[in-house]
């Protein structure tokens, strides 16, 4: 069974790990692109860089990193792949002990209002 996706990309006999993909970033986009979106709505956010042709097994390297440290979670562009509304998920368990004194199962324990609460003091939101 196949766990990963760079796993795929090794042995799929369709994808091999040079079959390049294309980066597209939010502002870039190409009508050849959006074209296969039905309810595509440009963005409002002018991209700063043309897309571009990459290696399969670059590209998912870059997107199915796990954790990150605080300092990389605070900055103002965040890592490839990473959901902004769930920072605090790719904290390492020690750096999530370390800013929400408390491990991730009580963590999960909480209200929900409390631990967005502590999400914002920690500015992880």
């Amino acid at each position: 069974m196949l766990e990963q996706p760079q796993d795929y990309a090794k042995e799929s006999p369709d994808h091999p790990p040079d079959t390049p993909v294309w980066v597209v970033s939010e502002g870039t986009e190409t009508l050849g692109f959006t074209s296969h979106f039905r309810s595509w709505l440009p963005s409002k956010k002018a991209g700063t860089s043309a897309p571009v042709a990459l290696p399969v097994d670059e590209v998912l390297q870059r997107y199915t990193t796990e954790t990150y440290t605080l300092e990389q979670l605070l900055q103002d562009t965040l890592p490839p792949g990473v959901n902004p509304t769930r920072l605090e998920t790719y904290l390492s368990d020690a750096e999530f002990e370390q800013v929400f004194k408390m491990t991730r199962k009580e963590f999960m324990k909480i209200p929900l209002w409390k631990a967005e609460q502590l999400k914002a003091e920690a500015r992880l939101f």
